[in-house]
């Protein structure tokens, strides 16, 4: 076969080059329809919400800035949050973002960092100076970093607007809190979170100023602090929420309990108690009288522990004659101890929620009892909740059996709504709708319309046993119960199934 020529190559050559200047153009023309495509996808997509009034958007952006919170500086992370996100979509929106200062008004500063400077301050820029909240997390090592950031702030008059702030308190030898820069300046103050930075109580007896004046402070929470080392305008908090997250060594005997305790008697104004406790609290010693003090605005009380805590100390300490709402961790003590601190209260007839976090702790493996007698010092409640409540057949029959009345005309707590949380179990049991439907068939006889809705969670997979054709009957009586009219009185019944979710009611579909 003759070789081709050099011109018949040239020819070739010409002719694959056209072909592929043609691709070129096709890919070119290619390029730009898809460019048109997507311009007109974003307008579709994009522009009723740019055409949306700028009063709307703004309200939109506060919505989102208020949901997730403030806006977290940390040293290691890739990006800013919040405001910073609405401010780099397009120019319209940073035009808006720019023109509401409360979006950039709360901060969570960690550790400072030089590349962190100028965001805060723009921030507090944007903020027009008037910052809401600053919360200083994180591992601050000592609290100057406290003080370095209070003067990387800016103007102090900033503290003029604040209404929360979270800091810690370092309660060595030096006791000191690094926000002395703020001394004066807390005028709108509401929310105050401290906690110590130590992890330890101090020894010296002196007591921690943090600022002098805060004439607004209504809301207090304390981590591993007490009380008897800080001093603050007690009298005028509404809310308060203790907590300890430290158990205490044989070397620091002082524990949470003893400042805790007495510290009550100085807020006559509390109207929200939040207690949650790690270790075993020991305010006096067993042969000591027990001060009581009598809160006569507290309407919610939470007292939580993990495993065994002597609730003694608190339920014979305290007077609770308007409580509307408990919540308690329960064992068998705490049925023996919250009846009487209910009678003498006098707040049987006041107290309406209650909410029951039963006991799990290594050595919890069953049902608590005593319910029964809890209930029987207690009228009426809007919403009784049980969470946790161990899933063998045994426990839940044995806690429906405490709803009961001993006999069917006999006394018994009105309840109207019912609410349980079974905890799950390895292997997971079956739930037993036989004393589920007991309960509400004994409600439905017993006063027609005061229980309004029974709802009941438990997990169930593919390894849970067969239900048994007694609770099988049970659970098609409840079918017809939740799907009877609404004339007949009977309540609203939500029994959740998790993995795969089974709903009985009309109300789920």
């Amino acid at each position: 076969m003759d070789e081709p020529t050099t011109a018949a190559l040239h020819r070739q050559l010409g002719a694959i080059e056209e072909n592929i200047s043609s691709h070129h153009k096709a890919l070119a023309k290619l390029a730009v329809d898809r460019q048109k495509i997507i311009q007109q996808l974003k307008h579709r997509t994009y522009d009723p919400i740019l055409l949306l009034p700028v009063e709307i958007t703004s309200r939109i952006f506060m919505q989102y800035a208020s949901n997730h919170g403030p806006i977290v500086f940390k040293p290691k992370a890739n990006h800013l949050n919040g405001a910073f996100v609405l401010a780099s979509i397009c120019r319209q929106w940073r035009d808006i973002a720019l023109g509401l200062p409360s979006i950039w008004a709360r901060l969570e500063l960690w550790e400072l960092h030089k590349r962190m400077e100028t965001p805060v301050a723009l921030c507090v820029e944007r903020a027009l100076n008037k910052l809401v909240e600053v919360r200083f997390e994180g591992s601050l090592y000592d609290v100057s970093a406290q003080t370095r950031w209070l003067q990387l702030l800016g103007p102090l008059d900033a503290a003029q607007h604040l209404r929360a702030l979270t800091a810690k308190c370092e309660l060595r030898a030096q006791q000191q809190s690094g926000l002395g820069p703020l001394r004066g300046q807390l005028a709108s103050l509401h929310k105050l979170r401290l906690y110590c930075l130590s992890g330890r109580t101090p020894n010296s007896g002196q007591r921690l100023t943090v600022f002098d004046v805060a004439p607004k402070l209504e809301v207090l929470e304390l981590v591993d602090l007490s009380p008897k080392d800080i001093a603050l305008p007690w009298s005028q908090l509404t809310q308060l929420v203790l907590t300890c997250t430290i158990k205490r060594d044989e070397n620091d005997r002082r524990g949470y309990g003893p400042g805790w305790l007495a510290l009550l008697s100085e807020t006559p104004n509390l109207e929200s108690l939040f207690v949650n406790l790690t270790d075993n609290p020991e305010p006096y010693g067993a042969d000591e009288d027990r001060p009581v003090t009598r809160l006569e605005k507290l309407t919610s009380f939470t007292l939580l522990w993990p495993f065994h805590n002597a609730i003694d100390y608190w339920t014979e300490a305290l007077e609770l004659p308007v409580l509307v709402e408990l919540t308690v961790c329960v064992d068998c003590e705490v049925y023996e101890h919250l009846p009487d601190l209910i009678t003498r209260s006098g707040c049987a007839d006041t107290l309406r929620f209650l909410t029951l976090k039963h006991d799990n702790g290594p050595e919890v493996e069953t049902y608590n009892t005593g319910l029964r007698q809890l209930l029987d010092v207690l009228p009426k409640l809007d919403v009784l909740t049980m969470v946790d409540l161990p899933s063998k057949q045994y426990d839940v029959e044995s806690f429906f059996d405490e709803l009961l009345p001993l006999k069917d005309d006999g006394p018994f707590t009105e309840i109207g709504e019912l609410r349980v949380k079974i905890k799950p179990m390895v292997p997971p049991q079956p739930l037993s709708y036989t004393m589920v439907l007991e309960f509400i068939e004994q409600r439905m006889r017993a006063k027609a319309g005061s229980l309004r809705r029974v709802e009941v969670s438990a997990l169930k997979d593919d390894m849970s046993p067969e239900v048994d054709k007694q609770d099988l009957d049970a659970l098609e009586k409840i079918k017809q119960l939740a799907a009877a009219p609404a004339a007949e009185s009977g309540p609203e019944i939500s029994i959740l199934e998790l993995k795969p979710v089974e709903s009985i009611g009309l109300q789920l579909c």
